[in-house]
């Protein structure tokens, strides 16, 4: 007997899709595990990254200013700061090439003024007695003397106004103009006079100069033989007149006598 063709077809039909449908069974399974095993670690990967981006710092150290209160020439003034975890000395310095520019304030020189260099930290405050820098727009910085710890920080800037008395002010800082001068005397801490070519001169000629050995001795040594020769020019006549009348009284009158 014969199996009708219907029949064949639909056998063939049903072995080539029972293959196809396990394949993609197996996909979605693969599909599934894949997903959910990436589900499963993703959740490791962003806790380590919280854990990292919530550590503090290895130092933790640092100092943080209130903001300081405007100021007046030759007056007093409180500056004030916050420390975490810092017990070395600080420097505490003013300076202005930081701050902003204010209008109508000439800030073309460089200025800076250093408060202290062996400051505690943990005082959180410094006085700073007779402000003597001119007007302008200023701020403060602080770090570490040893810079051991790499600390640095600046506060807002803060002004600076002309009072009544200007007598703190020195001469060089608030007549000076020349940005390059005024910017080799603010790097070293102290600000440099301005050089004048007659008073130089004077005082290099006022100031003694010293005498070697070898031309002291030689000055005591003239100074003796010139004693000397003075003791012998008073004393030598004396003596040799002397002399010669001793020896005119040794010889006798009319001397020897010889008989032919």
């Amino acid at each position: 007997m014969r199996t009708p063709p219907a029949v064949l077809a639909f056998a063939a039909l049903l072995y080539l899709a029972v293959p196809a449908f396990a394949k993609h069974g197996e996909g979605e399974d693969g599909t599934s595990d894949a997903h959910s095993a990436s589900q499963s670690s993703s959740p490791s990967a962003s806790s380590s990254s919280t854990s990292s981006a919530s550590s503090p710092s290895p130092s933790g150290a640092s100092i943080q200013f209130l903001q300081p209160s405007n100021a007046t020439t030759c007056q007093d003034v409180m500056i004030r700061w916050q420390s975490t975890n810092l017990n070395v000395p600080i420097t505490l310095t003013v300076t202005n090439d930081r701050a902003t520019a204010s209008p109508g304030v000439n800030d073309n020189v460089l200025i800076s003024r250093t408060l202290a260099t062996n400051l505690s930290a943990s005082a959180n405050q410094y006085m700073w007695l007779d402000v003597d820098v001119p007007q302008g727009l200023y701020v403060a910085v602080a770090f570490d003397t040893s810079h051991t710890a790499g600390v640095f920080s600046q506060s807002l800037p803060f002004f600076v106004q002309t009072g009544q008395d200007s007598s703190c002010l020195s001469t060089g800082t608030s007549s000076s103009s020349s940005p390059t001068s005024s910017s080799n005397s603010t790097r070293s801490g102290v600000p440099s006079p301005t050089p004048t070519s007659g008073a130089s001169a004077e005082s290099d000629t006022a100031q003694p100069k010293k005498l070697s050995p070898a031309v002291l001795g030689g000055v005591v040594a003239g100074v003796i033989v010139g004693v000397i020769l003075l003791i012998l020019v008073f004393t030598f006549p004396h003596y040799w007149k002397e002399f010669r009348l001793k020896r005119a009284r040794a010889r006798r009158p009319g001397g020897p006598y010889y008989l032919f």
